[in-house]
């Protein structure tokens, strides 16, 4: 993963020699990666990114189909998003139609927002971030961030997806557990209050279906998860997606590629983390549902009170008691306090405040509504207690917009984010 080139980060490889055959006699299959050729989407006879690899040794020729699946928005649609008075909603949204603010709830969106033909934003939404739209923009709400109407705005295609499924239907009864190899199957139920575990590698389905309160258990330790389904892929009311060993930090490691024509819900009070790739359909986030990471999607609704934010985000989220391990930094054993920075908005210099229940490595990062990392100030072996970190623009350069800064605090008990939101100006 080079998207900071300055810190690349080893994520897999691909070996397709034959350890147990013999080179000689030419039955190990490739061996002696020596070429390699970059055959852009345009130019693909499959419409899809292709490298092709020439071994020296076995005198093969291999080509690979690569997955152009990661998305720089939080929600992608090639028809329209409408958003129906969500509760805190973050990340880049753009529609190749139109975009949809209905009555805010109200609702408050970060995040750049772009649709090739119009947007309309009604009263109670608040948006920070820039809105630009191909056609007219209505708005009735308030933009903190620029507005451009009959923009030269992009149309963005959908990935297409090749897979076939199939094999046998697995039933997870009530309150039972499954771990499940990673294969082709048909039908997989995951009954109420069951938990179904996936590991490292690629699973075909005909069908997965998370019942009400069941748990998807997704273990990333050794590499992403990649999901496929046909025909359905659905989460029920109050189901969630558990992933290991890191929690929701590593969503970007677990994908959901569907071909269903057919409603993909993510239901009322379900927590759902991952990159949902499904083309052919509309995907639903609906009441008080949490989501993080990325949908691309025919169309998206974000119903009533419902959460969303993208993968490089913290997300506060919520205890059977009501209480947001975001907003109460005291319930959790190690962790932190974030408070505004001052002053806001800044057009020199500013400070962020925070306090450590106990001593901890912190990293600040500033955030463009885009979704881009700008910045990172560390600092090492804190001590419990009050502390600021002081920013001065002209050393970071950062231009009159809205920023995220993000605290990471790092200690024996695990790893904390939260984040707040500040305004550059001139």
């Amino acid at each position: 993963d080079v998207t900071d080139p300055h810190a690349p980060v080893f994520c897999n490889y691909v070996n397709t020699r034959d350890f147990g055959g013999d080179v000689e006699a030419g039955t190990a299959g490739d061996s002696g990666p020596e070429g390699l050729k970059f055959i852009a989407k345009k130019d693909s006879p499959i419409n899809q990114p292709l490298l092709a690899v020439a071994y020296e040794i076995s005198g093969s020729l291999r080509v690979f189909a690569v997955e152009d699946v990661v998305s720089p928005f939080a929600l992608l649609a090639n028809e329209h998003i409408s958003l129906n008075g969500q509760k805190d909603s973050f990340g880049a949204l753009h529609a190749n139609d139109y975009i949809r603010f209905h009555k805010g709830a109200p609702s408050t969106h970060t995040g750049n927002v772009s649709a090739v033909d119009e947007v309309e934003i009604a009263r109670r939404n608040s948006i920070y971030g820039n809105v630009s739209a191909g056609d007219e923009i209505e708005n009735d709400g308030d933009v903190f961030g620029s507005v451009d109407e009959n923009a030269a705005v992009p149309f963005i295609s959908l990935p297409e997806l090749n897979f076939v499924t199939g094999g046998a239907d697995i039933t997870v009864p009530r309150r039972g557990e499954l771990e499940l190899a990673p294969g082709s199957y048909g039908t997989v139920q995951v009954k109420v209050h069951a938990k179904l575990t996936l590991t490292t590698g690629e699973y075909y389905f005909d069908e997965l279906e998370i019942e009400e309160d069941a748990e998807l258990v997704v273990d990333v330790t050794c590499g992403p998860v990649s999901v496929y389904t046909r025909y359905e892929l659905d989460f029920e009311n109050d189901s969630k997606v558990t992933l290991l060993p890191l929690g929701d930090s590593e969503s970007h490691e677990l994908y959901f590629f569907s071909k269903q024509t057919k409603e993909l819900d993510i239901d009322s009070d379900a927590k759902v983390s991952g990159s949902i790739i499904a083309p052919y359909t509309e995907v639903e986030i609906g009441e008080k549902a949490w989501f993080k990471g990325s949908i691309s999607a025919d169309e998206i609704v974000v119903k009533k009170r419902a959460t969303f934010a993208p993968h490089d985000m913290f997300m506060p989220t919520v205890t059977k008691l009501g209480k947001s391990t975001g907003d109460i930094a005291a319930a959790i054993p190690g962790s932190y306090e974030l408070e505004q920075n001052y002053p806001n908005p800044l057009s020199r210099a500013t400070t962020i405040p925070f306090s450590l229940e106990r001593a901890s490595d912190v990293s600040i990062e500033l955030w463009d509504l885009a979704g881009k990392k700008v910045a990172t100030i560390d600092r090492k072996g804190l001590s419990a207690g009050k502390h600021n970190v002081d920013i001065m623009l002209d050393e970071l350069g950062l231009r009159p917009e809205n920023y995220v800064y993000q605290i990471v605090v790092t200690n024996r008990d695990g790893v904390y984010k939260g984040n707040k939101l500040m305004t550059v100006v001139r």
